[in-house]
């Protein structure tokens, strides 16, 4: 035993045991016992009272102070202002209607809990004063028994009752209320009633003449009787009729302290001396265990929802004990040590199992026994199959040593030699005509009857493979093999079934019929089900719950079965849901492994076997197990789950609590948190005192978290800053196997937005960016303006210069360049001079005549007036014309009938104009052409100039061509201002010249 909580497992015999009026619960009660001391948290090794409040927690009384215990933990409750005081001696605990616990002390007085803390309550007598008792009624009326009167306690007002107001004695000790609203009042000198305010004294003979008990106090049972305990009494005030004392051990050193009636109906009475006894309606039986020992001093007792009995002793710490509804079989029980390969049920109901290493054990009675017989001898180690054939027939298979026959008067082997396939006995299992089916551990089935040497060879169609599930109900045979096949036999005639719902080889290990044509059936991978006609696959992650050995159905219609190890449930109303197809559906597991490993298969059939008490009983790896399965309830209760503290930025917060009629399961409350939020830590739990361990958490905090976030045992959640906004913390318990969960619990929770984030703080900042934004838009505007008022004086200036430089090169060159033009042409008609003289001047008057068409050409480009798509097209259109005009060469126009009004560059229009000018040169120089067609469109925001002839054409892959310069000219050009030049070519067919370049905005 370690310094942790101390484990014992115990079974509780109760004989003869019955109900006050007569029906009381019979037969043998099974329970585990847990103990917590100091070490585990207890604030002390006595516990004086103990309670259990509506909201699942289990308070605990010592003297050393007040715990409330959640199942895993011990938190100690002191008074408001008293946190480094003397601890409260508590006398007793009671809850009232409203939730409110009322906490007594031996000399402190009285105080109260109600969800925030534990404040005291002023009473008419001094707080040195011991209170013995506390009773609430439903009004909000507190009595309270003290050793100075009786004290009526409601809304903040009392009234003492005394000695002077007809009470026996100023001591009270019990205080009972009956269903009827009469009040018994139990002192030092006797016992009374209050009735309509008046105190009346009640006269019985409690015992025989010359002994004065000490009355302690009056309790009402389920059935309206009244019982005044004694020392070592009880005394029926319904009928007038006293118990006899306790029969054993010294009768002076016993003394009842508390009573308390169980759920099933049980008086259990906690003594002094003598530990917990159970009355059953004439005399006292005390509880006694299997293995181990009940502590003998019980001083508090108290039953919790969940059926478990908790017991406050006088050295010993809190002990539990809490009923046993699976149950592990061993030495207690007459059985060896060591793991259990079979179990089967005589139809007599008698048990038989089997032990490795010990072969078979008949259960008589409460313990097991070994089986008699010089057989048993021989297959000690061998046996592996057990089957019955009526009640007097018992089959034993062994593994090597062939079938044993089992009668009253004898015992027969038989061999190979009799007709068996082989005699290494795997599986067992009889038939109503007197039959064997026999599966060998090698393979194969084997259909055997003794008493007809013909059926020794008759085997069934089933392939040879090992055969690891057998199940004989009359006439049908089911057989499931190591494979994963499933073959049925029905009215003589074998049928295979569809493959099952696995991907690969699956052993199927057991079956158990249910209801309708549903086979439910166990294996390596899990649980699944033929309904005789599909299969009901749900898969499970947990590889815990697998395989499926034995394999049973209790009488409500739950699934119960075996892994090896571990014990699983699948209530009935989960069953049908699994069904359904609820994918969600988790198993109970109700025995934890021990240290033995899962994955070792040992051979032994049947695995599991249901009595005829409806007792099922499994063969596991840690011996023989029991479960009381009609006592296993349906759903169990799921604790609500409380916040306990909070802690802000490193500093405990109070706990909010939620607003008038909003239950506080559902909703703890609200909190605001602080703008500057650093750290948020809260610390919760979910009540479940005989199992808090098993309890797993999730918590979402909504408007941050994603998804749930699992926290397992964990019982606390941090977060660090958090924006501000409002945000929904929600916490959910569940139980370790999935078997429960409970609703979800909410805090709500505000971080405020800073104010530099808040409405305000951003409209502000929205103010100053705005003012900053358009002070610097102001500032740019400026100084763009002013930019774009030098670039247009600059533009201007230059526009001016652009027409001066025109109107010079106009006026000066243009008139030298006619008048030269003029003098050439003159000179030569007037001079009759020779040949040669003549052509000098004839080349004078044509260069000067083209100088004065390439001056025009200049100032046209310089001229700033020409700066739009409107003059270049109405230019190139006009050119064309006069350039081809007195040639060979027609020249047709196919202009836009409405050009866009949009400016453009001297450098644009000179470029165009350069590479339109030399496409139609090549065209009269080297095209040979007749026909040339010039076409000009704006489409797309480009404008695309298209010259096309009708001439010889070339081959554009050429390396040589005529005019093969100026194409890259004009190539060159267009790129300059962001154009293209494009040339189709044919020898023979002409040639296409497209330029095209983008144009820019109107509004540029």
């Amino acid at each position: 035993m370690g310094s942790g909580r101390f484990w014992a497992v115990c079974c509780v015999w109760v004989a003869g045991l019955g109900v006050l009026s007569g029906a009381a619960p019979r037969g043998p009660v099974e329970m585990t016992v847990r103990v917590w001391r100091p070490e585990d948290g207890l604030p002390d090794r006595t516990v004086t009272a103990v309670w259990q409040t509506r909201d699942g927690y289990l308070w605990v009384g010592t003297p050393k102070g007040l715990a409330r215990f959640d199942g895993v933990r011990f938190r100690a409750v002191r008074p408001w202002g008293s946190e480094a005081g003397e601890p409260l001696a508590v006398t007793v605990l009671c809850e009232d209607g409203q939730g409110r616990l009322w906490v007594g002390t031996q000399g402190s007085g009285l105080f109260v809990w109600e969800g925030e803390g534990l404040r005291p309550v002023a009473l008419p007598v001094a707080p040195s004063v011991p209170i013995h008792t506390v009773t609430a009624m439903d009004n909000g009326t507190v009595w309270v028994g003290t050793g100075a009167g009786l004290v009526e306690w409601r809304n903040g007002r009392s009234h003492l009752f005394s000695v002077a107001d007809g009470l026996p004695h100023d001591t009270v000790s019990q205080v009972s209320l009956a269903r009827n609203g009469d009040l018994w009042i139990t002192t030092a000198g006797g016992i009374c009633q209050l009735q309509g305010g008046r105190i009346r004294p009640v006269r019985f003979e409690a015992e025989s003449t010359g002994r004065s008990p000490e009355f302690l106090g009056v309790y009402e049972d389920r059935q309206g009787n009244l019982w005044a305990f004694g020392d070592t009494y009880l005394v029926n005030l319904t009928e007038g009729k006293r118990v006899n004392y306790f029969r054993s051990g010294d009768v002076t050193s016993v003394r009842i302290w508390t009573l308390w009636e169980g759920r099933d109906g049980r008086l259990w009475i906690g003594t002094s001396g003598q530990g917990l006894f159970y009355f059953t309606g004439e005399r006292f039986v005390p509880l006694t265990l299997r293995s181990g020992t009940l502590p003998n001093d019980v001083r508090a007792l108290c039953e919790d929802r969940a059926g478990n009995l908790w017991l406050g002793t006088g050295n010993s710490g809190l002990v539990c004990l809490s009923p046993a509804r699976v149950w592990l079989h061993g030495a207690e029980s007459g059985l060896p040590s060591g793991p259990a390969i079979l179990v089967a049920s005589h139809p007599s109901g008698r048990l038989w199992a089997g032990v490795e290493g010990h072969g078979l054990w008949m259960r008589s009675g409460d313990t097991f026994q070994p089986a008699g017989g010089w057989w048993r001898g021989a297959v000690r180690n061998l046996v592996s199959a057990v089957a019955f054939e009526g009640p007097d027939v018992m089959w034993v298979g062994t593994a090597g040593a062939g079938l044993y026959e089992v009668r009253p008067d004898r015992v027969i082997r038989y061999g190979t030699a009799d007709g068996l396939v082989s005699d290494d006995i795997g599986l067992v299992g009889t038939d109503p005509a007197g039959g064997l089916w026999v599966a060998p551990r090698s393979g194969g089935l084997q259909h055997w009857n003794p008493g007809d040497p013909a059926g020794a060879a008759e085997t069934a169609p089933v392939p040879q493979e090992r055969v690891t599930a057998l199940l004989v109900e009359g006439q049908e045979v089911w057989v499931g093999t190591e494979s994963g096949r499933l073959w049925r036999r029905r009215g003589g005639v074998w049928r295979e079934i569809e493959p099952g719902p696995w991907s690969e080889p699956v052993a199927i290990r057991s079956f158990c019929r249910g209801a309708g044509e549903r086979l439910w059936v166990g294996t390596d991978r899990g649980l699944v089900c033929w309904t005789g006609r599909r299969w009901l696959v749900r898969s499970w992650a947990d590889a815990d719950w697998v395989p499926v050995r034995g394999l049973q159905m209790d009488a409500q219609g739950g699934l119960w079965w075996s892994t090896g190890t571990s014990v699983y449930q699948l209530p009935p109303a989960a069953v049908r849901r699994w069904g359904d197809g609820d994918l969600k559906v988790r198993p109970r597991r109700w025995l934890v492994p021990r240290s033995r490993s899962e994955g070792s298969l040992r051979w032994g059939w049947p695995q599991s076997v249901t009595g005829p008490d409806g007792r099922i009983w499994f063969a596991t790896e840690s011996g023989l197990v029991s479960v009381q399965a009609e006592e296993v309830p349906e759903e169990f209760p799921a604790p609500a789950v409380w916040i306990e503290s909070l802690v802000v930025n490193g500093e405990a917060w109070p706990v909010p609590r939620p607003p008038p009629g909003e239950s506080r399961v559902n909703g703890a409350g609200h909190l605001r948190l602080p703008a500057s939020l650093r750290s948020l830590m809260v610390e919760f739990t979910a009540p479940l005192p005989a199992g808090g361990e098993r309890v797993r958490f999730q918590h979402r905090l909504d408007g941050f978290d994603v998804d749930w976030v699992d926290d397992g045992p964990e019982r606390r959640v941090r977060y660090g800053r958090l924006p501000g906004g409002h945000y929904r913390l929600q916490i959910r318990a569940r139980s370790e196997d999935g078997s429960w969960e409970s609703e979800v619990t909410e805090l709500r929770l505000l971080v405020p937005t800073p104010f530099w984030r808040s409405f305000w703080g951003m409209m502000l900042w929205a103010v100053l960016l705005a003012g900053s934004v358009a002070g610097v838009v102001r500032w740019l505007s400026h100084r763009r303006l002013r930019r774009q008022l030098e670039h247009l004086a600059q533009q201007e200036a230059m526009h001016k210069e652009r027409m001066r430089i025109a109107r010079d090169m106009h006026d000066e060159l243009g008139s030298k360049l006619t008048r030269i033009s003029f003098l050439s042409e003159r000179a030569l008609l007037e001079t009759k001079g020779t040949e040669a003289t003549a052509g000098k001047l004839q080349a004078i008057a044509d260069t000067s005549r083209a100088l004065l068409q390439a001056l025009d050409e200049i100032v046209w480009a310089v001229n700033p007036s020409n700066d739009s798509l409107e003059h270049l097209v109405s230019y190139l259109a006009q050119y064309a014309t006069e350039y081809f005009q007195g040639t060979p060469v027609e020249c047709q126009l196919r202009l836009p009938r409405q050009v866009p009004h949009v400016p453009l560059t001297a450098e644009v229009r000179h470029e165009v104009f350069l590479a339109c000018e030399e496409a139609l040169s090549n065209v009269l120089k080297h095209a040979r052409a007749t026909r040339v067609h010039l076409e000009m469109q704006a489409l797309n925001g480009s404008l695309i100039i298209r010259v096309e002839d009708d001439g010889q054409g070339f081959e554009p892959a050429a390396s040589s061509h005529p005019g093969q310069d100026g194409l890259r000219n004009m190539q060159r050009r267009m790129s300059d201002i962001g154009g293209y030049c494009r040339v189709t070519a044919r020898p023979g067919l002409g040639t296409v010249v497209e330029l095209g370049f983008p144009l820019p905005r109107a509004d540029a």
